[in-house]
């Protein structure tokens, strides 16, 4: 499938990547069985973010944001340590409401979580855990050390929302690796929009790194929109999506070929194709 742009000369070409991966690692480990069971019964319950975490002697904190809502969150927290083990949950405003000391707990708790910055804690002794989160939030992925920079939206380039851009400059042509975000809720936060997306390179940076390739994330939003749609899934190049007529929402098909436009001054020449 061939998509224009009237700022290019060339068609992009748009192909599929499909990765298959063998046996996990670690499959025999009884705690990883246990956490992919546990993360399996909470996608069945309808949790909208499951985070599976292996902690080493040092701790390890782990950064959730929390979008602006009028319902009931759901927290569900697991772990089982080698030691004795501390689990704490700091509120924005620095308040433990959660948590436990031990060799192994479980807690799950519904309240109305204020919007903002929350830490999920464990310090102690190494193991394994399972976070769950049932509302609008989202985990944010360390990217330390990764050649990772944000570009600005230029609209007067032909894209009204910045994008990440993963990879190290090259002068050889080659085709951007494409992969959207999808934050499950509508938001136009970009704080938000960039969390989604740092945890996206933590995943998609390997394949990038196997095809040698850059990695180009989009930061589209999320917009609200009247019932029964609720929101505007503008990454699914809906008919309400490309029938937007918001310059900052409208035909980000031709956004995005935009950015890769832009892409190319910054990481070297791209091929006049894309990886999706």
């Amino acid at each position: 499938m061939t998509i224009r742009n009237n700022s290019l000369t060339l068609p992009y070409l748009i192909c599929g990547v499909l990765l298959i991966s063998g046996r996990p690692a670690h499959a025999d480990d009884p705690l990883v069985a246990e956490a992919q069971a546990r993360t399996d019964k909470l996608i069945q319950e309808g949790f909208n973010l499951t985070y599976g975490l292996r902690v080493g002697r040092a701790g390890r904190e782990i950064e959730l944001l929390v979008a602006p809502s009028d319902d009931a969150h759901e927290l569900s927290l697991w772990f089982a340590a080698q030691g004795e083990a501390e689990v704490r949950v700091i509120s924005p405003d620095g308040e433990a409401f959660a948590g436990w000391n031990g060799i192994r707990g479980e807690q799950r708790l519904s309240r109305r979580l204020a919007p903002g910055r929350y830490v999920v804690r464990v310090t102690g002794a190494a193991g394994r855990g399972l976070i769950g989160l049932k509302g609008p939030a989202l985990s944010r992925c360390r990217t330390d050390r990764m050649p990772l920079q944000e570009r600005s939206a230029r609209p007067q380039d032909g894209f009204h929302w910045p994008y990440v851009l993963y990879g190290q400059h090259s002068d050889d042509p080659r085709p951007p690796l494409v992969v959207p975000i999808n934050v499950g809720f509508a938001t136009e936060d970009l704080d938000l929009l960039r969390a989604a997306a740092t945890c996206q390179v933590t995943r998609r940076r390997g394949l990038a790194s196997t095809l040698d390739v850059p990695l180009l994330i989009p930061l589209f939003p999320r917009p609200s929109a009247p019932a029964p749609e609720g929101n505007l899934y503008l990454h699914a190049l809906s008919r309400s999506a490309l029938a937007s007529t918001d310059p900052r929402l409208a035909r980000v098909d031709r956004q995005l070929l935009a950015m890769v436009d832009d892409a190319a001054k910054a990481i070297g020449p791209l091929l006049p194709r894309m990886l999706i």
